[in-house]
């Protein structure tokens, strides 16, 4: 039922949602947009989703990079981020990381829908060669010799080659708004030493993985539904229905957050 405009570089879907060529998206310097900065001691990066083709996260961290790897002190804003695909900020995880980060584990159900799913991710593979590529291959010959069984996807711990000196503190903004890939950014985020969370507690919609849409037999209608769920290894509490608080809690309804954090951490 939406009408689409077509403007240069951007489809306009009745300012619902928008698709952009990744060289003409919107990331520009200044209050109210997607990044700001002091040029001495602070960064602002807005991160409203984390949809890819394109990332916002990696069109703002191409562009800024070089600002946010000679700032102190980087403000990470995830209010209203309405989640996406954990792929969407892998470019921004090197600026927050100090130690080795546990990615967690999932229990996937062995069905031959799901099976098929995760075949046709392979296709989003550009290097088919990578430990990634790999890894989900030998996942899915797991799946496929355990049939209609629930199988763990074991985790692993992300080692970076080094830590960088500048951001030298990281303060995550968040809200009841933040959900699904945007909590599972807080559980790598909450691994660093250069990390705090201030806000509200998320929405809480963390803990089921992986969601995929299945077209229904019966007619046009599309049902997604998640096709994991997270094993709990290092946030051993439950996310659904909860969320994850901050470390500070600020009433965004009477202070400016972005003001408090920058006084708050200075």
């Amino acid at each position: 039922t939406l009408t689409p405009t077509i403007g240069r570089g951007v489809i306009n879907f009745n300012n619902i949602f928008k698709f952009y060529r990744e060289e003409t998206y919107p990331a520009k310097s200044g209050k109210n947009n997607l990044f700001d900065t002091d040029s001495i001691s602070y960064a602002y990066i807005k991160l409203p989703n984390f949809l890819t083709n394109p990332s916002i996260c990696d069109s703002l961290v191409t562009k800024f990079g070089n600002i946010i790897s000679h700032t102190p002190h980087l403000i990470v804003d995830l209010r209203n981020n309405s989640g996406g695909s954990v792929t969407a900020y892998k470019s921004i995880l090197p600026f927050m990381y100090t130690n080795p980060v546990r990615i967690e584990s999932g229990f996937y159900y062995s069905s031959p829908e799901n099976i098929a799913k995760i075949k046709s991710s392979l296709s989003q593979f550009r290097d088919t060669l990578s430990d990634s590529c790999s890894s989900a291959k030998n996942f899915i010959q797991v799946m496929e010799s355990h049939p209609r069984k629930r199988v763990l996807d074991s985790g692993f711990y992300q080692i970076r080659d080094s830590i960088y000196k500048f951001p030298e503190k990281i303060s995550v903004i968040v809200n009841t708004k933040t959900i699904s890939a945007a909590e599972l950014f807080l559980l790598n985020a909450l691994q660093s030493k250069k990390v705090k969370i201030s806000g509200d507690k998320t929405a809480g919609a963390g803990d089921q993985l992986d969601a995929h849409s299945f077209q229904l037999r019966c007619g046009n209608g599309v049902i997604t539904i998640p096709i994991s769920i997270r094993a709990k290894e290092f946030y051993k509490r439950d996310i659904n229905g909860i969320g994850i608080p901050p470390y500070v809690y600020v009433d965004e309804s009477k202070l400016d957050v972005v003001e408090f954090v920058l006084k708050y951490y200075k």
